[in-house]
């Protein structure tokens, strides 16, 4: 009798061991809020400058966090920075219908079907993974969030969306919950992501988890939130109807939900053990958006199209109110994550061309000079070729045939083109681009 009880004794401390294991190891696992902005231009938040629009709830992320300066995103347009964020490879490895951005609702480009993506990695090492908002990278069922890795997703599979009716620019419903349509749903859009968001957070509070929230605000249609700036009644789906003060408070209701984010986050007692990301897919389209100091917006490779803002917040691992100036670009992000939560890469996945910035921006390791490469082509015959790459503070542009060089330490707004005064350096830089873009898939004829 003694021996069976000491046995029993033994199986019970050993499955408590276990069940510590466990708790110690969830327990050591960050969850991770990635916030992704749309077309939201470097210099639309107060702690970049903007003395317009209201943005207390990101300068308060800035101030409690890390805020780069040398952010870049993959691509100036929004699709191809999306693979790239969820894949940690520069989108174009994936195929070159990346080089721009693919179809919305209905349309079956995307990522390819099989695709290892940051969701799945963060899955299998236990976390539960939810994303809220604009996926558009992938219009139909088997290219869409559920199948790359989300337990969840609300939100839409296009590009954009209706604040208010919550139909594309063809006027269909684009709404999901998992892989149903999302009939009956009210609210300002940008809104209900953040109430999915919360509701997210607080059905997963105890567990690890990674939650993927990809606002479209402040991506046209151009509506407000306020009576007067709703904009229902537009002329135009696109850009003709907006205004300045619509824009403008567009970006203040997405501040206004990334607080309410942060506040679940604090209300649950999540602040201390979560990794903040927020960034933006590419830079702003003007006239409404502002890119700071830099030349030219979205859809182009000046770095006003590619150069956004960023922000990191890790309590305890990250300092407070530090200002950086590590160059860092989309995939980085993606390491970066899979670092901080543990998450072995998958043998059967594309090697990482992104770097753990994380070891940097805490101050444990120096700057590191860093080498970053574009290519975009709108489909459509007649659009300009734009390819460029950033090694160190020089940057080799190119549009169609014409090539330029630019200092961007001393001149980031692009005005003085250094070619003709530095051709040696001009040629190598365009070699190392050459050698680069050959390595990738050939583009379709």
């Amino acid at each position: 009798m003694k021996n069976i009880k000491f046995s029993l004794f033994l199986v019970i401390l050993g499955f408590c061991l276990i069940g510590a294991r466990a708790n110690s190891e969830t327990a050591d696992k960050p969850n991770v809020v990635l916030i992704l902005a749309d077309d939201l231009g470097y210099g639309d938040l107060g702690c970049y400058g903007n003395s317009r629009i209201k943005t207390p709830n990101l300068d308060r992320l800035a101030e409690n966090g890390v805020r780069l300066t040398q952010c870049y995103s993959a691509a100036p347009v929004c699709t191809p920075t999306r693979a790239a964020l969820l894949t940690g490879v520069y989108q174009q490895r994936l195929g070159r219908h990346f080089d721009w951005v693919v179809g919305g609702l209905g349309h079956d480009s995307g990522l390819p079907v099989g695709t290892v993506t940051l969701p799945q990695r963060l899955k299998e090492n236990g976390y539960a993974t939810g994303m809220t908002g604009k996926w558009h990278i992938g219009g139909v069922e088997r290219r869409a969030p559920n199948a790359f890795g989300f337990d969840m997703f609300k939100g839409l599979r296009g590009g954009n969306l209706d604040y208010w009716t919550h139909t594309d620019n063809l006027g269909r419903l684009d709404l999901w919950n998992n892989t149903e349509k999302f009939t009956g749903q009210k609210g300002y859009l940008t809104d209900l992501i953040a109430d999915w968001s919360i509701d997210f957070i607080e059905q997963n509070k105890e567990d690890p988890f990674f939650l993927y929230v990809s606002f479209t605000a402040p991506h046209w249609p151009y509506q407000g939130r306020e009576p007067g700036l709703q904009n229902i009644e537009r002329e135009t789906y696109e850009k003709a109807g907006g205004t300045q003060e619509i824009f403008d408070s567009m970006v203040e209701a997405m501040d206004q939900n990334v607080g309410r984010i942060l506040d679940a986050l604090d209300t649950y007692g999540l602040n201390q053990k979560t990794l903040v990301i927020f960034t933006s897919d590419n830079g702003g389209l003007p006239p409404y958006a502002s890119n700071g100091p830099f030349r030219g917006g979205k859809a182009t490779l000046y770095d006003g199209g590619t150069h956004i803002p960023g922000i990191l917040y890790w309590p305890g691992r990250l300092p407070a109110g530090r200002v950086s100036e590590q160059p860092v670009i989309t995939m980085d992000l993606t390491a970066s994550i899979l670092a901080a939560t543990g998450t072995s890469l998958r043998s059967n996945a594309l090697p990482l061309d992104g770097m753990n910035v994380l070891p940097i921006l805490s101050g444990e390791k120096p700057e590191k000079e860093r080498q970053f490469y574009w290519f975009a082509k709108h489909p459509r015959e007649g659009t300009p070729f734009w390819r460029a790459f950033r090694a160190g503070d020089f940057k080799f542009l190119q549009i169609n045939d014409d090539p330029y060089l630019y200092n961007l330490k001393q001149d980031p707004e692009e005005k003085h083109n250094l070619w003709d005064e530095f051709p040696e350096r001009g040629a190598r830089l365009k070699q190392s681009y050459e050698q680069w873009e050959h390595s990738l898939p050939p583009r379709e004829k």
